[in-house]
């Protein structure tokens, strides 16, 4: 099995999959961080081993996510919030932890605070949940 593909419940070898599978190693390697006590963390501008491992994994992840061909709305979802994260200058000051989460409805609320790019790319998404997307119908 090729290193971007992944098994289905049903046995099922496929590119989305995997890709699904890294968004949400991605999701939660954010959220340990996020959550690491201070003594865990790095000091003075250097990584704890901790730390280390979990931006490895947020890499391999995102390389995945960006090095893998989607078909499938659920996949391409994950493509578009993965780059729409990159895209932002300063996440954190645009909802950065909604932005981890895929949080639409979070990012929603901050109305006009949001770039024009930010909202389009936002509607793209909101477009694939009507298609049936992850979070869609």
């Amino acid at each position: 099995m090729a290193d971007t593909q992944v098994q289905t419940p049903d046995g099922v070898a496929t590119a989305d999959a995997a890709i699904l599978a890294a968004w949400e190693m991605r999701k939660a390697a954010y959220a340990a961080i996020d959550a690491m006590p201070e003594a865990k963390r790095s000091e003075s501008g250097r990584l704890s081993p901790d730390e280390k491992l979990l931006w490895a994994g947020i890499e391999h992840a995102e390389n995945l996510i960006a090095g893998t061909t989607a078909t499938g709305a659920e996949a391409i979802e994950a493509k578009l919030w993965t780059g729409l994260y990159h895209t932002i200058g300063s996440p954190e000051l645009h909802g950065g932890q909604a932005l981890l989460r895929g949080d639409l409805e979070a990012l929603d609320a901050m109305g006009d605070a949001l770039d024009m790019h930010v909202r389009s790319i936002l509607s793209a998404i909101r477009s694939l949940w009507d298609m049936g997307g992850r979070n869609g119908h």
